[in-house]
């Protein structure tokens, strides 16, 4: 069937409207008009739809009236933003041949800022008539406008404060924290109700504190594209809960918005960035949820359906799919790839985040012969300068015929390395011939990542992903139980690599409950203490449960909502282990290399790297590997390796990992090496929070539990302070105040805080001079006389003068010192000097008399040590210079500097109002009511049969 559509005459385009202009493409509001541009290469003529404010009533019909570059074009000097708009798209109706236009059919623009209303399925929103003996070759008449939703013009104007900028925060030092939106926030007591799982929610100070406080320095967030819930979901109750089915590209979801202002999430990204924490996104620019060819008309499928997707070279009715969601977009024309780069641009540069994870990445860069690291789209992202710093992840797989390409993407980008996630959790179940996995998993994997002088942080480690199994019910479930998903069971992996510990899902049985926490925490400390970028699941660390479901891309409910009031003993347990794990890895630089390990004896400097070795301390020879059934294995770091280019001894501190996946003990020989007097005991997760470190001298055979791992570091000859003696006072602090989680732990915020958070100025993060009570923020408070020297700071032996906090109390952190008074402030962190990284969790400004947090104690000093070169010592004293210099070094940190305050955060979420005029008025977002704060708080390499895959 062929359909030609009528071409619009000129005497109906309204006089009013003028030429414009075919760039930029979108809707574009100057201050005076907006310019509207849309590209399509085949339509005869377009159509712009106007629409009343909520978009119930079509208001008028304009003729776009120029057509430049293939790009059709108008300018209405009237238009202003908040002006409701879509698209009606002239063009021949011939399926066989590609083409599906159907002006019938109203379609959101691809470039539209935001978006109002959601789409209502209906038959009107297909091209063709449902149950028409021809199928997708009818066509259908009837107007799809009423069940769409719609574009909104928007006006970009945002009072960003003058110190925002991207953290930048180095590779090597990066800790990921994979998250929900709406999951993360729904239930958290800290939050207002009305903000609870939206983006102003996701700022709260309480919620970015807790994820300062864990150590983490990235939250990356699932699609916030705006995107579409299936019909047949919606049927069953159901949504598109992950997110994974976008059709806007630049526009933020409006579900998760709480003022309707794209602002709100420009806000929320400034709250972290003013603690200097990054915010990555996860995008999906592989597949749209206009499906195949009896699938909806939303947008691209009507624009220019040719140019937009890859279709079958012999038969272009039909789509290639090789994404299995039924359609592919096709990143090899020029303006698609222009169209995903502005995306990243707009995103990088407008709305200020730091990086994206690109799903199903090898569809990015496939050609017509296949998969190619030098794409045409990779290729465009590679050279453009706008996004030179932006963080670049790639899922690095899809279900096209060689489609799985871990380690085969070009320098500069990171990716998923399912390979860690498999092989660690073989080992801890117990499986046998997996120690040259894992040997591979602490070394980054160099045998796929080492090359092209790609560096180990191109590995992004995971043990668990917002798709399969959370990490409690990896060690909870054998099998999935997915039946709340309404498909009986045939969605979600079904060898997920889990064990049960001889119990399916919960039990009341104490050892095994002990043994799945322990096994939990041996896969923690493999990720943590790996070569590469470790990325955390959100909840992990506080022992959620999705009840053995392992595909809840369509449960928006508790499944999903993490329960922060029901953190039980063993979860709050859990979240203090994380700490300490990322407090070792922050402090000891070994454990986050930025140069491959080699295995190799450098004769000029006398020292082997990495060494593997057996329980009898002894290196591991070739048949050892070969045996099936060895499941101990020894890990030795050493710290006077090369750590750069140049041929100089490392000054890093040497670690032993002993991990030991048989069920049974076994008995292993502390070696002696050089450098050192005695190994130190820093985890061993049979005693998971220990509360002191123990020393053991050479040759000591340490007896090792069955199914468990330790870190020993070795104590230095010298007695001057030191990366060990760091993260010995860190520990030993720890044990003795551990923490607690504001708004989850009864007491905690004080009163001027409560007014604050509950039912007083919300300013999008809350976090300004009135908040974190900054001495400079405002001028006030009184001045030391002496800046003390970070070394006297960890040794205790100075305290900070009480005046220090300018006197103000009442401010929020989420987890904090239960030894602590709930009013006494935090000082803001900084990053380490030379691009070493950011530094642990904020730490607290004590009161007179009172020594300063445990995990910054040991992250400053670890920033000393690193500019020194080695240890410093704390009876020389630094001067102000000394400390001046530290705290300039924290480029990108906003948190480094001691003049926070209200201009850090930027504009607040109402007022900026980005329908109206740029900088109208300024009001808070406040909370209703006083609300009181209550206590507590995959498979491989995908699912990828699974349509709803992510």
């Amino acid at each position: 069937m062929v359909l030609v559509q009528t071409v619009l005459k000129p005497s109906r385009i309204p006089s009013r409207v003028e030429e414009g202009k075919p760039f930029p493409l979108g809707a574009t509001w100057d201050g005076l008009g907006v310019n509207f541009a849309l590209f399509s290469v085949n339509a005869v003529a377009v159509e712009l739809c106007l629409f009343n404010e909520d978009g119930s009533e079509e208001l008028e019909r304009i003729p776009l009236p120029e057509y430049t570059d293939e790009v059709w074009h108008g300018y209405l000097p009237d238009a202003t933003p908040g002006t409701i708009y879509g698209y009606r798209v002239h063009g021949p109706y011939d399926p066989a041949n590609g083409h599906r236009f159907n002006p019938n059919k109203l379609l959101l623009d691809p470039y539209a800022k935001a978006t109002v209303g959601k789409i209502i399925w209906d038959h009107a929103l297909f091209a063709y008539t449902i149950g028409h003996p021809d199928e997708d070759m009818s066509f259908d008449e009837r107007d799809s406008a009423p069940f769409m939703s719609k574009c909104r013009v928007i006006d970009t104007a945002y009072t960003w404060s003058r110190k925002e900028q991207h953290p930048e925060i180095p590779w090597e030092t990066t800790i990921i924290y994979e998250a929900h939106v709406k999951g993360f926030t729904k239930k958290h007591p800290a939050v207002p109700e009305h903000l609870a799982g939206t983006y102003a929610g996701l700022g709260q100070p309480a919620v970015v504190e807790y994820l300062k406080d864990l150590g983490v320095t990235a939250l990356e967030l699932l699609p916030v594209h705006h995107f579409v819930d299936d019909g047949y979901l919606l049927d069953k109750g159901l949504v598109n809960y992950w997110g994974y089915n976008s059709i806007g590209f630049f526009s933020p979801e409006q579900r998760y918005s709480a003022s309707g202002s794209i602002n709100e999430f420009k806000s929320m990204v400034a709250s972290y960035h003013a603690r200097g924490l990054e915010i990555i996104l996860d995008v999906v620019y592989n597949h749209t949820p206009e499906g195949n060819e009896k699938g909806p008309m939303l947008c691209f499928k009507g624009i220019d359906n040719h140019t937009y997707y890859k279709l079958m070279p012999d038969n272009k009715r039909y789509y290639v799919n090789d994404t299995g969601c039924g359609n592919t977009l096709d990143l090899t024309h020029g303006r698609v790839i222009q169209m995903v780069t502005d995306s990243l641009r707009y995103w990088y540069q407008e709305m200020h985040v730091d990086g994206f994870r690109f799903d199903l990445a090898t569809i990015l860069g496939r050609e017509p012969w296949g998969f190619n690291e030098s794409g045409s789209f990779l290729d465009s992202v590679r050279q453009d300068p706008c996004l030179a710093n932006a963080k670049l992840i790639a899922e690095p797989w899809d279900v096209g015929l060689g489609g799985y390409q871990v380690g085969n993407f070009a320098p500069g980008w990171a990716e998923w390395n399912d390979r860690f996630r498999d092989t660690v959790r073989e080992y801890w179940k117990g499986d046998e011939g997996k120690l040259p996995g894992m040997a591979a998993c602490f070394t980054a994997s160099g045998d796929m990542f080492n090359r092209r002088g790609r560096r180990p942080w191109a590995s992004v480690n995971f043990i668990t992903a917002h798709d399969g199994f959370c990490l409690h019910d990896l060690v909870s479930y054998n099998e999935k139980h997915n039946h709340d998903n309404g498909e009986d069971g045939r969605d979600g992996a079904n060898d997920n690599l889990s064990w049960n510990h001889g119990v399916e899902g919960p039990t009341s049985d104490n050892w095994i409950i002990s043994m799945r926490e322990r096994t939990k925490r041996n896969m923690l400390c493999t990720l943590l203490f790996s070569q590469g970028t470790p990325m955390i699941l959100s909840g992990d660390e506080l022992g959620r449960t999705k009840n053995g479901n392992n595909n809840t891309y369509c449960q928006d409910n508790d499944f999903n909502w993490i329960d922060w009031v029901g953190i039980t003993a063993e979860g709050r347990d859990m979240i203090e282990f994380v700490r300490r794990l990322i407090t070792l890895r922050q402090t000891f630089p070994i454990l986050r290399r930025r140069r491959f390990f080699t295995g190799e004896w450098n004769p000029q400097l006398g020292v082997k790297d990495v060494t593997w070795l057996t329980p009898l301390g002894e290196e591991m020879a070739p048949e050892s590997w070969e045996n099936p059934n060895a499941r101990c294995l020894g890990v030795l770091l050493d710290g006077r390796a090369q750590t750069s280019g140049i041929m100089r001894p490392g000054t890093d501190v040497t670690v032993l990992m002993v991990m030991n996946s048989y069920h049974d003990m076994v008995t292993f020989k502390l070696p002696t090496t050089v450098g050192g007097i005695e190994w130190q005991l820093f985890v061993d997760t049979n005693q998971p929070l220990l509360t002191s470190v123990p020393s053991f001298p050479y040759g000591h055979e340490y007896v090792v539990t069955g199914r468990s791992f330790l870190l020993f570091a070795l104590r230095p000859a010298t007695k001057a302070p030191n990366l060990v003696r760091m993260a010995e006072k860190a520990f030993e602090d720890m044990a003795e105040a551990p923490s607690e989680i504001v708004g989850v732990d009864e007491g905690v915020l004080g009163s001027s805080l409560g007014s604050n958070l509950v039912s007083g100025s919300y300013m999008a993060s809350a976090i300004d001079g009135s908040i974190l009570g900054d001495a400079a923020s405002s001028g006030g408070g009184t001045p030391a006389a002496r800046r003390p020297s970070i070394a006297e700071l960890v040794s205790g032996a100075v305290s900070i003068p009480s005046g220090a906090d300018g006197g103000r109390e009442g401010r929020i952190m989420s987890v904090r010192s239960a030894s602590r008074s709930p009013s006494r402030s935090r000082m803001p962190s900084i990053r380490e000097p030379g691009g070493a990284g950011l530094l642990a969790r904020a730490s607290a400004v004590p009161r007179e008399g009172t020594r300063i947090g445990a995990q910054d104690a040991a992250a400053l000093a670890s920033a000393e040590a690193d500019r020194d070169g080695g240890a410093t010592d704390a009876e020389d004293g630094a001067t102000d210079a000394d400390a001046d210099a530290l705290d300039s070094a924290a480029a990108g940190d906003a948190a480094a500097a001691h003049d926070v305050d209200d201009d850090l955060i930027g504009a607040p979420l109402e007022g900026i109002d980005d329908t109206g005029d740029a900088g109208a008025g300024v009001t808070t977002l406040t909370a209703a009511g006083d609300a009181s704060l209550t206590e507590a708080v995959t498979e491989s390499p995908m699912d990828l049969t699974n349509p709803h895959h992510a």
